[in-house]
């Protein structure tokens, strides 16, 4: 089974224990699968740092919606108060 994954340090990780793995005599090609398909289930959304950094671009998005709005907000109340001069 061919594990694809987009980010580099998690391949890092996975390569890190594949060699830890694979350097032992008494290891087995068995024992590489399971590791490789342990590390293939593990759920990405529940780690809490990935839960912090999507708290983050999140909040950061919704800053950013409300400063625009704000900005085209007073951007029109000017131009309303500079037709009237």
């Amino acid at each position: 089974m061919a594990m694809r994954c987009q980010d580099p340090t998690t391949r890092c990780r996975f390569l890190r224990g594949a060699k830890k793995l694979m350097s032992s005599p008494d290891r087995s090609v068995e024992e590489f699968h399971k590791y490789s398909e342990e590390l293939a289930e593990k759920r990405v959304e529940d780690d809490p740092k990935v839960k912090a950094w999507f708290l983050a671009k999140q909040s950061t998005w919704l800053f950013l919606l409300v400063l625009s709005f704000l900005f085209f907000y007073l951007l029109d109340k000017m131009v309303t108060a500079l037709s009237l001069l």
